[in-house]
C-alpha cells in the first residue's frame, strides 16, 4: 500500500471517529431570559439584563449580564433579583407607595426563606454583586450564580402565582438600588436602600439545544446560535427597599 493511500485511510478513520464522538455527546438545553431596565420618568436610566442557563453537570448555573446607562460615573449600586414580576409603585401587600415597590423583597424561595432586604441579606437566592459604573455613566455586571434557575424547579425565577395571596406574584424582577450594597445583615438600607430602576424578567424564546461538551455554561452559551417547583417567592414583611 502506498504511503499516500495509507495517510488517506488514517485521515478518514480519524474523521469517522470524531463524527461518532460528536454524535454520542448529549445535547444541552439552553434557557434564556431578559429584563429591560427602566428608571423613574426623566431619570435617564435604562438598560438590559440578560440571563443564560445551559443544562449539564450536577449544578445548574445562570450567567447574568447587565448593562445600564444614565448612571453617575464611578458609582456602585446594589442589584438584586426580587420576588415579583411587578415594577409598579404600589406595594400589593401593604398598599404603600414608593419607587418600584411592587417587586417585593429579594427573591428567596423555600420553606424557611425571608425575602426582607435587610434581615436575611446577603443570603437570599436573588442576591447579586454590585453594579460598577464606569467614567461614561455605564454600569456593567457579568456574574455566574447557582442560586437561581431559569428552568423549572425550586429555585426558578419563573415561579407561578401563589393562590394564597390576593395579588399576582408570578415571576420575578431585577432592581437597581440608589446606593451601594454593603453586604450587611440586619442593617437598615445596607442592601442598597431606595430603588432606582426596575425590570421584569421575561423568557426569551423558550430553549434550544447544543452539543458543546466540556465547556463552561458561559462558553457554551456564547458558542450557540441566537435563541429564538417551589411556588413561593419567600416570606417577608415586604420591606420598601
Amino acid at each position: 500500500m502506498g504511503i499516500t493511500r495509507l495517510i488517506s485511510l488514517v485521515s478518514l478513520a480519524a474523521a469517522g471517529a470524531l463524527m461518532l464522538g460528536a454524535q454520542g455527546q448529549p445535547e444541552a438545553r439552553i434557557y434564556r431570559a431578559k429584563a429591560t431596565i427602566r428608571g423613574a420618568a426623566g431619570s435617564g436610566v435604562s438598560g438590559v439584563v440578560r440571563f443564560t442557563q445551559v443544562d449539564g453537570g450536577i449544578l445548574p448555573t445562570v450567567l447574568v449580564e447587565a448593562e445600564i446607562i444614565g448612571l453617575q460615573p464611578g458609582a456602585r449600586h446594589g442589584f438584586h433579583i426580587h420576588e415579583r414580576g411587578n415594577c409598579s409603585d404600589t406595594n400589593p401587600v401593604t398598599g404603600a407607595a414608593g419607587a418600584f415597590v411592587g417587586a417585593g423583597g429579594h427573591f428567596d424561595p423555600g420553606p424557611k426563606s425571608d425575602s426582607n432586604p435587610d434581615a436575611n441579606h446577603p443570603f437570599h437566592m436573588g442576591d447579586l454583586p454590585n453594579i460598577q459604573v464606569n467614567e461614561f455613566g455605564v454600569g456593567y455586571l457579568r456574574h455566574t450564580t447557582s442560586r437561581v434557575t431559569l428552568s423549572p424547579g425550586p429555585l426558578t425565577i419563573f415561579d407561578p402565582d401563589d393562590p394564597t395571596t390576593a395579588f399576582d406574584d408570578t415571576d420575578s424582577a431585577v432592581i437597581l438600588h440608589v446606593n451601594e450594597d454593603q453586604g450587611t445583615t440586619g442593617t437598615a438600607g445596607g442592601a442598597g436602600g431606595a430603588r432606582l430602576a426596575c425590570g421584569i424578567i421575561d423568557r426569551v424564546s423558550g430553549w434550544e439545544t447544543a452539543s458543546v461538551p466540556n465547556a463552561s455554561p458561559a462558553m457554551r452559551a456564547e458558542k450557540s446560535p441566537s435563541a429564538s417547583g417551589h411556588e413561593g417567592h419567600g416570606k417577608s414583611a415586604d420591606a420598601q427597599h
